[in-house]
């Protein structure tokens, strides 16, 4: 049986990761319904605010109204 920190521990590395091979210098990690479960990288340059306050904002949060629906369904 796995406890809870043995888990944490795996998904933080799953997360770091996926950071390696992004080609950008913020991470975001998706709910179902677009809303940002995590955040990593340069989230205070880049958004204006520390990674866990993007938690639980929507996606359409940190696009341009105009590419929201392009971002959305590019994500999708």
């Amino acid at each position: 049986m796995v406890d809870k920190s043995t888990d944490a521990i795996r998904q933080d590395r799953d997360r770091f990761i996926g950071f390696a091979f992004a080609s950008a210098d913020l991470l975001l990690e998706l709910t179902g319904d677009l809303r940002v479960s995590w955040a990593g990288g340069a989230a205070l340059s880049l958004l204006g605010l520390e990674s866990d306050k993007a938690i639980g904002l929507p996606l359409a949060a940190f696009v341009s109204p105009l590419d929201a629906a392009l971002a959305s369904a590019a994500v999708r």
